[in-house]
């Protein structure tokens, strides 16, 4: 969970969804988590401690972003990457069947092109997802991924996403050879 107040206190004046994202740091009795990196660090509030921390977090937004090219969702051994573009969103989140529909449990991160992203260790091919997006002025929704290549019902706002392996096809015919060109 992440404590707003805590960074607000501990960083002043650098806390905002343009430098800090909310998801990149978590500071809780103490301790500074970054769920992107995985790494908590047990600090005391010294001026060269809170540089270091601003680093580190620096470098878990990097970290937390998508290690996958591509858009949508991209399966990895281990894993599935998740991108959408959403420009004007806020916080983007991905529930589905690898965290139990937890609409906070795998926070993508800005890539600062409209792109969001993350990797989410454990999902596999064939689960369903969704996206929860907010944005300024508008109700949290909840909605496909527009770039799946599988959906369990063909109304866009009522089905899910379903992660697919594009590798994990085996054609069955042999390698298209074009025809030789005519000699005229």
């Amino acid at each position: 969970m992440i404590d707003s107040k805590a960074i607000n206190r501990s960083f002043p004046g650098i806390s905002g969804p343009s430098f800090w994202p909310r998801h990149a740091v978590a500071i809780t009795d103490g301790i500074l988590t970054f769920p992107g990196a995985r790494l908590s660090l047990q600090y005391g509030f010294t001026v060269l401690e809170k540089v270091l921390a601003l680093i580190f977090s620096a470098v878990a937004i990097l970290f937390a972003q998508g290690s996958q090219p591509g858009m949508g969702s991209i399966p990895f051994p281990g894993g599935v990457a998740f991108r959408v573009w959403a420009p004007d969103a806020t916080t983007i989140t991905v529930e589905g069947d690898f965290n139990n529909w937890s609409t906070a449990a795998n926070p993508l991160v800005s890539e600062g092109d409209g792109n969001w992203s993350n990797d989410v260790d454990g999902a596999v091919a064939g689960q369903s997802y969704r996206y929860v997006i907010s944005s300024p002025g508008f109700a949290t929704v909840t909605r496909r991924d527009p770039n799946c290549r599988e959906v369990t019902e063909a109304d866009y706002n009522n089905g899910n996403s379903i992660i697919y392996d594009t590798t994990a096809y085996q054609w069955q015919s042999p390698p298209f050879t074009a025809p030789p060109s005519p000699t005229w």
